[in-house]
């Protein structure tokens, strides 16, 4: 398998946050980059995920490969940061699946943060 990363695409403003907090005091957790295979994109992954960081506490790791949220294809990091304000907003948990170490892996997003 041979994983081909783009480059380097930092996202300031997409930070896997609470909704009620205020997004200008608000880490960057990740800086995304799209995974490609085969000349497809796959996902999207952190190549670099500070430690206490929000998407940390969800259980991401760096280069998780994210592809979906929720069931849906998460295109981009903004269309997995919709999917997952979305549940949220809903009241609802939901699952955002990854690839981790070339296995598909689920990951639980709890409705509410801790």
């Amino acid at each position: 398998m041979r994983l081909i990363i783009l480059s380097l695409i930092v996202f300031p403003t997409l930070s896997f946050a609470d909704s009620n907090e205020d997004l200008s005091k608000t880490l960057n957790d990740a800086k995304m980059v799209p995974v490609v295979r085969n000349g497809q994109v796959v996902g999207h992954a952190p190549v670099e995920l500070k430690k206490g960081s929000k998407m940390e506490k969800l259980g991401f790791k760096k280069m998780d490969i994210v592809k979906s949220v929720n069931g849906e294809e998460a295109e981009s990091p903004a269309k997995a940061m919709e999917l997952y304000n979305k549940q949220r907003a809903g009241g609802q948990a939901g699952t955002a699946t990854v690839i981790r170490d070339g296995k598909e892996q689920t990951i639980v997003l709890p409705a509410k943060s801790e």
